[in-house]
């Protein structure tokens, strides 16, 4: 699947999991953001125009259900 053009959040707050997947998007043509914790995306989504944000679930300020 190519994700080219697909301006994508991401939030994970672990460093080899967040680089694996920002480099894997990107690969496929991706804009990637990358936040390692909640409160960090929550001050950028508002003008960070993301088409889709991925969460994780487990985050050391918050939880991605919160995000």
């Amino acid at each position: 699947m190519r994700l080219e053009g697909l301006k994508i959040g991401l939030v994970e707050d672990d460093p080899i999991m967040g680089e694996s997947l920002v480099q894997a998007f990107a690969l496929e043509g991706a804009d990637v953001i990358w936040w390692p914790t909640g409160g960090e995306a929550l001050v950028a989504l508002p003008h960070a125009n993301r088409d889709i944000v991925l969460c994780d679930i487990r985050l050391p300020d918050m939880n991605g259900e919160q995000v």
